[in-house]
């Protein structure tokens, strides 16, 4: 995937973060928020993120691509805490949203590798996904090619946009540090 360079995200990067996750929430249900962040909400989650030790990731066109996409943000994953107890905080769960325009080009396989790797060299263990359903199938399957193993489902637990919506949860390891982590 030439073109293409995956960095930590910047709070710069926030307004163009906001944009992607905003076009997800007023027309789809891959995110159950109702209203869009704003980009100095949005700013505000990824220095929560970095406070905590969280990695936040963007991919960016490369300047030194010839199209008129160089230096725009394509896509972007984070890891947070998967619940907020202390005996969570070797879990992590993700989130990853990809410009529309940008689709099946790679770099949604990429961030979320990269991902992997920062948050398996960074001591967590174990890594969720939470994939809205219905309409989850292509991420399911994209979860699937990239390491994880359905753990469950549940029903009928949230509503958005004038129906009943579903979660599936999909669970990796994460390498080698996936047993025991150095800090306990």
């Amino acid at each position: 995937m030439d073109g293409v360079t995956v960095r930590p995200a910047r709070t710069e990067d926030a307004p163009a973060m906001a944009g992607i996750e905003a076009g997800y929430i007023v027309s789809g249900v891959e995110n159950w928020r109702h209203e869009p962040p704003t980009p100095a909400e949005f700013a505000a989650r990824l220095a929560k993120l970095s406070a905590s030790g969280y990695p936040a990731l963007v991919a960016i066109a490369s300047p030194a691509s010839a199209d008129e996409s160089a230096g725009r943000l394509l896509g972007y994953a984070y890891a947070g805490p998967f619940h907020e107890q202390a005996g969570w905080r070797h879990t992590v769960e993700h989130s990853i949203y990809v410009d529309p325009h940008a689709q099946r080009l790679g770099i949604g396989r990429r961030l979320l590798t990269e991902l992997i790797a920062t948050c398996a060299a960074a001591g967590f263990r174990q890594m969720i996904a939470g994939i809205s359903d219905p309409g989850a199938e292509t991420s399911i399957a994209f979860h699937a090619a990239m390491g994880f193993s359905h753990v469950g489902r549940f029903a009928d637990v949230g509503w958005k946009h004038g129906g009943w919506l579903s979660v599936v949860y999909m669970q990796r390891p994460l390498g080698a540090g996936a047993t025991t982590p150095a800090s306990l």
